[in-house]
């Protein structure tokens, strides 16, 4: 795992585990390509960290925003 997760994510890396749990990572990772594995953990870490803080909405609040955001801009 510490290939996919590096130091530098560690608060991020937590709070997937939180949401996901290691084994279910873990689960995920195994099931993915080698090739795969860095651009899946990275999905991880944001969809874990989004959910983490925000877990009635989790991705869909960013998505909002971006449509918010370029609603304000085409104005």
């Amino acid at each position: 795992m510490t290939p996919y997760f590096p130091i530098s994510k560690t608060t991020e890396y937590h709070k997937a585990q939180k949401v996901f749990g290691v084994i279910n990572i873990n689960k995920m990772l195994a099931t993915i390509s080698p090739h795969d594995r860095r651009a899946t953990a990275e999905s991880i870490i944001i969809d874990g960290t989004t959910r983490y803080n925000d877990p009635m909405l989790d991705l869909r609040s960013h998505v909002l925003g971006f449509g918010s955001y370029s609603q304000v801009n085409l104005m």
